[in-house]
């Protein structure tokens, strides 16, 4: 038994001190609290301090080592010692600057914490990848190496660059993660067909950028055994970014399928004809215009035929006198009969372009459906027939207009002269009668002072009559008009009684409006304000309201107000409220009121209300519009 223990012993040394990776049995040592805490190297071959560079290592621990090794190495063995399960990882010496594949595993019996660590150099195959990654990092390319599963085993750092993840985040996930949705049967039909030792040229998918937008790619990939295990196949692909390219193709398409769509809007249909050859291009716009079989040969004559019979020949001698006199734009107009639109008006324009010798070799243009146009141009032209007859008939219409103006101006200037002068006769005569005829009667003066004020209201009557025909009729110009001076100037001619109260607010506008008018309106409103009223103390409010385009004026009284049923009549002519207890109203004054302020694009209303009083309102413009009229002249005795 002694003698198979040493055989034994022997040769677990032999193979121990054979072997060309470094190895080494360790015992874990763990804290208080259990936790690894550092590793003791119990034992180690021959090789391992040369190739590790810890010399002298048995019998010390991790940390004598090499001072200030991170706790993450504690934890790795620990788990090793603790879950008996190995593991195996690459690592880059900080001692020697060697990279080693280490592979670690439990040994002894249970409870012993040991672990054996077996070091591989894989310095130079490292050194390999890392000249490769730096050649990798300075192509163009896209590159990447992914499994039958469809998970990246490498992927280059364009890769990265290009779509924003980390090395670390596109090898833990699958390509079928990046890849479009509307991509993805596409891309999973090549990649089986790649793993049936298919080659990929040029095929184009995309693939999701980490902030959510895609990437186009144009793939080359060939698929290989793997250097692991020969029975399974990886794959290997390149790829360039298009998108630019298809970005700009998308774009391109939009804007022809946009023009294509435009020009049946527009209906323009483009032609291109072959002179030499005789044969002309059409699109497929232009067949659609013509209502032609997109299977008709398309020649001169076969055009020409679809041209109306009556202007075949014009546009024919178009045509041709254009090449005959080598003219380089071709421009003219014509119908055709449509199957199913009936009779089209076109016109065709285009580039000619010659031979140095003169011969004509191409034109290229288009066919513009101008049947509106043309139709509008024919109604125009019947509009404007419409309209110089319109203009004969108001020309005639403002001759007879200025005689009629013409005879109303006698008329006004007849009353003037040949029913004020016996009025005032009459009056004159009263007068004269109560001087002759002295000591007279109580009864009989009060009769003839009721003659006189008769007469006079005769006289008023006439007046209001003079001023309503001349409403419209009189120019006069615009001018900037203070309302509060304007107002002030009103009461003053007016001279209301001195125990009757007018109140102006202090906001009144200043407007360029025609003065006079404006002083006539609120000379009549204010004047019968008090006239009407049945209190000597009586008062008066002026106030104005500014709108969008003009200003809304308010007069409003305290007076016995206006009765329901004689609203609507006082604005007619010779309808006055209360006439029995205004016997003097000519019943005018509103009715020349009403018509000088719609004449100024006004309006005007009232509300009364009996024993509270009444309130006119009217609107006046901020500029009063501007109006052409003849200067007319009306006499008055």
């Amino acid at each position: 038994t002694s003698l198979a223990l040493q055989s034994s012993e022997a040769k677990y040394r032999t193979l121990f001190e054979s072997m060309d990776e470094g190895l080494c049995i360790c015992e874990m040592l763990f804290d208080e609290d259990g936790r690894p805490d550092d590793y003791r190297l119990l034992e180690v071959n021959s090789i391992f301090g040369s190739l590790t560079g810890l010399v002298g290592a048995v019998g010390k621990t991790a940390r004598e080592l090499i001072p200030g090794l991170e706790a993450e190495w504690f934890e790795i063995y620990g788990r090793v010692v603790q879950t008996g399960e190995p593991v195996r990882f690459e690592n880059q010496s900080i001692v020697m600057n060697r990279w080693f594949d280490v592979n670690a595993f439990a040994t002894g019996e249970p409870g012993r914490n040991q672990f054996a660590a077996l070091f591989t150099n894989i310095t130079e195959r490292k050194l390999i990848e890392q000249e490769r990654e730096r050649f990798l990092s300075v192509g163009a390319d896209l590159q990447v190496i992914a499994d039958r599963h469809g998970r990246f085993q490498w992927v280059s750092p364009t890769m990265e660059q290009t779509l924003g993840w980390t090395k670390a985040e596109l090898l833990a996930r699958s390509w079928t993660d990046l890849v479009h949705p509307d991509d993805l049967a596409g891309s999973s039909v090549e990649a089986a067909e790649l793993f049936s030792e298919h080659v990929t040229v040029a095929y184009e998918s995309r693939y999701r950028h980490k902030d959510g937008t895609y990437r186009w790619f144009l793939w080359n990939a060939q698929s290989y055994p793997s250097q692991i295990d020969p029975a399974e196949r990886v794959l290997y692909a390149a790829a360039v970014d298009i998108t630019d390219r298809k970005q700009t193709e998308i774009a391109l398409q939009e804007s022809e399928q946009r023009l294509r769509i435009s020009q049946l809007a527009a209906k323009i249909g483009t032609w291109d004809w072959d002179v030499v050859a005789d044969r002309i291009i059409w699109s497929p716009e232009y067949y659609a215009l013509y209502g032609l079989d997109p299977t008709t040969p398309s020649t001169y004559d076969n055009w020409l035929a679809t041209v109306m019979e009556s202007d075949r020949e014009i546009a024919d001698r178009s045509v041709r006198a254009a090449l005959e006199q080598q003219q380089t734009y071709l421009d003219f107009e014509f119908r055709i009969v449509h199957p199913t639109k009936g009779i089209r008006w076109f016109g065709s324009r285009g580039q000619i372009l010659y031979a140095p010798d003169g011969q004509p070799l191409r034109a290229i243009g288009i066919s513009i459906d101008v049947t509106d146009r043309k139709q509008a141009e024919i109604a125009l032209a019947e509009r404007a027939r419409e309209l110089a007859a319109l203009n004969t008939l108001l020309a005639q219409t403002a001759s007879q207009l200025k005689e009629r103006n013409q005879e109303l101006d006698s008329f006004v200037h007849i009353v003037s002269h040949d029913l004020k002068a016996p009025l005032r006769g009459i009056a004159n005569l009263s007068v004269w009668i109560e001087e002759d005829l002295d000591g007279l009667s109580a009864h009989t003066t009060q009769q003839l002072n009721l003659l006189r004020s008769r007469v006079q209201r005769m006289d008023d009557t006439i007046a209001g009559l003079l001023e309503y025909a001349r409403v419209g009729r009189q120019d006069s110009q615009l001018e900037l008009v203070s309302v509060a001076e304007l107002l002030a100037e009103v009461i003053e001619s007016i001279a209301p009684p001195p125990t009757f109260k007018i109140d102006l607010t202090s906001q009144l506008p200043t407007l360029e409006t025609r003065k006079l008018l404006l002083y006539q309106v609120f000379t009549n409103l204010i004047s019968n304000a008090f006239k009407h009223h049945d209190r000597p103390d009586g008062s008066v409010r002026i106030s104005s309201t500014e709108r969008d385009d003009f200003y809304e004026f308010a007069i409003a009284d305290n007076g016995p107000g206006i009765p329901p049923g004689d609203r609507d009549r006082i604005f007619v002519i010779f309808q006055a409220a209360n006439p029995q207890k205004n016997p003097d109203s000519s019943g005018v004054g509103l009715s020349i009121v009403k018509k000088i302020v719609e004449a100024e694009s006004g309006t005007i209303r009232l509300e009364s209300e009996l024993g509270q009083g009444t309130t006119f309102y009217f609107t006046w413009p901020k500029r009063s519009p501007t109006v052409a009229s003849e200067p007319r002249t009306i006499e008055q005795d």
